[in-house]
Formats: structure tokens, C-alpha cells, sequence
């Protein structure tokens, strides 16, 4: 099947230089080109680099995960009897 694609686009190349464009290639070139070009192997790069990917994200999974929350709440009241003005709290998770 793959070869069936480069022969067709050896064959377009060459049939099209042979036409008099602006441009020529030579047979490696023209290889290169459809390598380039040929869905198959462009799906099969990206899928080498999604696996390629996935050990630094498993990696990641086994690291400890610090997570700090802070938070602060202001309360105003008038009020005859003393009593705490500012109430303030504090969270810090670590997991």
C-alpha cells in the first residue's frame, strides 16, 4: 500500500517536471517529499510522541503534590458587649 503511494507520487512529480515547471526534483527528493506527506507515517510519529509523553506524566503521578489554600475574612460589628472584631483562618493542605 505504501509503495502503491510513493509510485503514484514519483510518478506525478515526474510527470509534472516533465512539463516544463518552474521547479525539478530528483528521485530522492521526490521520496522525501512523500514520506513527509504519507498519513500513515505522519499518524504514526504523533502517536510515538503521545507515548513518548506519557512517562514524565506517570512520573509526575508518583511525586508528592503540595497544594497551600490561604484565606482571610474580615467581619465588622457594632456591638455594646466586647467581642473578636476580625476573624481570620488559615488552611494548609499538604497531600
Amino acid at each position: 500500500m505504501l509503495d502503491l503511494r510513493i509510485r503514484r507520487l514519483v510518478f506525478l512529480f515526474t510527470f509534472l517536471g516533465c512539463h516544463g515547471l518552474a521547479f525539478s526534483m530528483d528521485v530522492v527528493q521526490t521520496f522525501k517529499l512523500a514520506l513527509e506527506q504519507d498519513a500513515g507515517i505522519r499518524s504514526a510519529r504523533a502517536a510515538l510522541a503521545a507515548s513518548m509523553e506519557r512517562l514524565p506524566q506517570a512520573r509526575a503521578q508518583l511525586l508528592p503534590s503540595v497544594n497551600l489554600s490561604l484565606s482571610r475574612n474580615a467581619n465588622d460589628l457594632v456591638t455594646t458587649s466586647p467581642s473578636l472584631v476580625a476573624a481570620f483562618s488559615k488552611t494548609v493542605t499538604i497531600t
